[in-house]
């Protein structure tokens, strides 16, 4: 809500830090954002995974989010993809998300409440997202993250792996 006056009229990307993409999962977002005018949600499709820990889309074959239900329980999810943390949000979403702060009690406040009327007007898209994508919001994926990203950047590779050999030896 902070940003508000600084968005003005204009569309704006929320990028949670516990998620990382390879580069072009903001400019999918915008693509499709340039094509619909709706919000736009990064997704996965986490089929053969436990998405309890997610916010799961409920939506068509042509991406229109219906809802979205935070962390369902195991064998209550619609479906298996998944929003994972980058949206492309639409100005409209700040008058959803003050209400919403007006009912909120204690706690973590999640945007679901505001996306989930924007789903329900048919705003609001789901970009699936391919490659690879790392939750850093939980230590395994954290780990992960580490290896993957030493082992692309030339400047490490070699040492990184040299390294990994003798620890794992």
């Amino acid at each position: 809500l902070l940003a508000r006056s600084f968005v003005g009229d204009h569309p704006f990307v929320v990028a949670y830090p516990d998620d990382i993409f390879p580069e072009g999962c903001t400019k999918r977002l915008l693509e499709i954002h340039r094509k619909t005018g709706h919000c736009v949600l990064a997704a996965a499709d986490m089929t053969g995974r436990d998405v309890s820990r997610y916010g799961v889309l409920d939506c068509d074959d042509e991406g229109r989010v219906h809802e979205i239900i935070e962390k369902p329980a195991p064998g209550e999810e619609p479906s298996k993809l998944v929003s994972l943390g980058r949206y492309l949000y639409t100005p409209q979403v700040f008058d959803l998300l003050e209400e919403g702060m007006r009912h909120h009690g204690d706690g973590e406040f999640y945007p679901m409440d505001a996306i989930n009327e924007l789903a329900r007007q048919g705003k609001v898209r789901a970009a699936v997202m391919s490659g690879p994508h790392w939750d850093i919001g939980e230590p395994l994926g954290y780990l992960k993250a580490v290896v993957e990203v030493a082992l692309e950047r030339p400047e490490f590779r070699d040492d990184f792996t040299n390294w990994l050999r003798q620890r794992l030896g």
